[in-house]
């Protein structure tokens, strides 16, 4: 028997016992797109990327659109949209075109797998948010505070409708809009969200969600949850509004940073605070940590589990329960910062930081 244990051993001594407390994520490529500019002129980055199919799209500040493979991060193409180029907002792709805008108002579908142009129009002011797609309609929040609806196929605009925002002390972002029912819902700087027919852009019904005289961006995307609005200002409290006549239901003493997430009868936000709330069902706190001094500026799921950046420059993933700290990842530098989304895909965690370095997890 003695001898059996011995051959036993032998037999199985190649075999590695299976690594433990392996972290929930892996750090898979990162590449610089850092810009050269003159002394004490630090280039900060806004934009973000988006995965698509396995295709990671993103664009350089200052030099082109690049498409990517997300596992690997070969270059599949590149193209130039013209000298200086800076981007500020996040594509998407609609029916295999990746569409785009830039920081001089020109907006550009291109077929996401070669990068071949199918049009280009100049909307006349910085494109600095997310577009959306509804039907054939395309939309896109400018940075002069201009909402336009366009042909999603020719790129021809149908409508637009504007505020006359008088804040000077404005954080020059954009609420990417939300679509439902044939209404389309939106926030401006001047601290309203807005309720407006999709098909020709005529106000519905206007709030104001803040009495506060600065920085009341209504920047957090408007979104329904169990048939109510909710919104928020970035100096304001969480409201919840009936979406049919804009009347506040409910406010929250939370902040978001972002939109908040729904799942499993809780909802998940994001603060300005540097906090990671759970409400319960009765809007009633569940949970709360605090993660940075700046600000968490994006937080989304990835598995069955929470992921999220910060503005003091980490990538934290957490527990959805408890909110432990499973895994923290510090972008080591004191100007670095995650301004843009997260683009969360099955096989991919993408994120550009202010430092125009792009970093993918999986």
């Amino acid at each position: 028997m003695k001898f059996l244990w011995i051959i036993l051993f032998l037999g199985c001594s190649h075999i590695k016992a299976p690594p433990r407390n392996l972290p929930p994520v892996t750090l898979s490529w990162v590449k610089n797109f850092e810009i050269k500019t003159e002394t004490g002129n630090l280039a900060i980055a806004l934009n973000s990327p988006s995965i698509h199919e396995g295709v990671l799209l993103m664009g350089a500040n200052s030099d082109s659109m690049n498409a990517y493979d997300v596992e690997t991060g070969r270059l599949f193409w590149s193209v130039k949209d013209g000298n200086d180029i800076i981007y500020a907002g996040t594509p998407i792709v609609h029916n295999d075109h990746v569409i785009y805008g830039t920081t001089t108002g020109r907006v550009f579908s291109r077929q996401y797998v070669t990068g071949k142009l199918k049009f280009d129009v100049d909307l006349g002011s910085s494109v600095d948010g997310k577009p959306i797609v509804s039907g054939n309609r395309l939309f896109f929040h400018l940075r002069n505070h201009k909402l336009l609806c366009l042909d999603v196929e020719t790129g021809k605009v149908l409508w637009a409708f504007g505020r006359a925002v008088a804040q000077t002390t404005t954080l020059q972002r954009t609420s990417t809009p939300f679509i439902k029912d044939n209404t389309i819902y939106v926030g401006f700087a001047d601290g309203f969200i807005v309720a407006l027919s999709v098909e020709e852009g005529l106000l519905l019904w206007e709030r104001k969600l803040t009495n506060d005289l600065k920085f009341v961006d209504v920047d957090p995307s408007p979104t329904l949850h169990n048939n109510l609005l909710y919104a928020a200002s970035l100096s304001g409290p969480l409201s919840i509004l009936n979406p049919k006549t804009g009347e506040v239901l409910r406010q929250v003493d939370v902040t978001p940073s972002r939109t908040p997430i729904f799942k499993d009868n809780k909802i998940f936000i994001p603060t300005v605070d540097g906090d990671v709330v759970i409400l319960d069902e009765n809007l009633q706190i569940h949970a709360k940590e605090n993660f940075s001094e700046r600000g968490v500026s994006s937080l989304e799921f990835y598995k069955n589990l929470l992921v999220a950046t910060t503005a003091d420059g980490k990538f934290l993933v957490l527990d959805p329960l408890t909110l432990e700290k499973r895994y923290e990842f510090k972008m080591g530098h004191s100007f670095s910062a995650v301004f843009g989304d997260l683009a969360v895909a099955p096989n991919g965690i993408a994120f550009l930081t202010s430092r125009n370095r792009l970093y993918v997890f999986r």
